[in-house]
This record gives structure tokens, sequence and C-alpha cells, in this order.
């Protein structure tokens, strides 16, 4: 119903308010680190974790900040022979960092949306023929270097889970 739904969202909203930036699963997810620190390929300055959670699993932002992009396929400038599946999702803070994180199944979110930590933004999609291959691949630029973004990168991959009602 309506009224579950807005209670429901008001709790994430809530959860999350204490955090500047937080785990991309929820805490119940079954999610571990599958691939630590690693330049995303093709966006220079972009450092990334690959966080495996199975299909299914609720994606969330990782900052308040305003998506940018929402595609259904790897970003032009990716090499379209790596493998690449699912959706994208690019969003950026008002402090310039930038977001890429890819693999969704669905996303729930919007170009021009804001959204805040904590907030669902999408699902891991189920990777084609191997599902224990389903995984978040979350990178980050940061307007201060890349020396910056690996910093980052780590306190998201180390920071707090969100447990959802």
């Amino acid at each position: 119903t309506r009224r579950s739904s807005d209670l429901q969202l008001l709790a994430e909203y809530q959860a999350a308010a204490a955090f500047t930036y937080c785990y991309p699963h929820p805490a119940q997810a079954h999610s571990t680190i599958c691939q630590e620190l690693h330049q995303t390929l093709g966006i220079d300055g972009n450092w990334a974790y690959d966080f495996c959670a199975p299909g299914g699993t609720f994606v969330l932002a990782v900052q308040a900040a305003e998506v940018v992009k929402v595609s259904g396929h790897a970003p032009p400038w990716v090499d379209q022979k790596a493998g690449i599946f699912g959706f994208n999702i690019h969003y950026a803070t008002d402090t310039g960092f930038r977001w890429f994180s890819t693999h969704y199944g669905n996303t729930y979110v919007r170009a021009g949306q804001r959204v805040k930590v904590g907030q669902r933004i999408g699902i891991v999609g189920n990777w084609p023929g191997n599902p224990g291959r389903s995984h978040t691949h979350l990178g980050v630029t940061s307007p201060k270097g890349e020396w910056d973004a690996k910093r980052t990168i780590e306190r998201v991959a180390h920071g707090p889970r969100i447990n959802y009602p």
C-alpha cells in the first residue's frame, strides 16, 4: 500500500541521515568485497571496488548527490569488448565527486534526480550465465585527484552498512 511504502522510505532516509558515506548494499544483504581497489576501465582517475551480492539485492546511493546519467549499456568510452553488462548510474556531488556504478538489473532513479545517502537507486543484476559473478562495480573520481578518490572509495568499502526494516 502507499502508506507502508511511504513509511519504508521514511525509515530509509532516517537510517541514512547520520552518515556521509555508506556501504552500497544494505546490512542484511549477503554482500562481500570481491575485487579490492582497482581503476575503472576507460574512466581516468576513477578508482573502484566490486561488491558481490546476489542478483536482486538493493544498491544504495553511497553519498548524497545528483544523478547525472542512467544508461542501459556501457559508456561509449569503455571498450565494448570488455564484457560490461547491465545498467549504469552516474551521480555527482555538489563538492565535485563523480560516482560511476554499473551492472544493475534495474534502476529506480533518473537523470536530474537528487539522491540521499542510503537511498535505494537500483538492484544488482543477475550476471548472464554466471550468477556467482553478480556484483556492483562502484568507482569515484575526486576533484582533489587520484589519491583522494582512492581514500574515498576505501571509506565506502569499509563504511557503515545501513540496516533497513
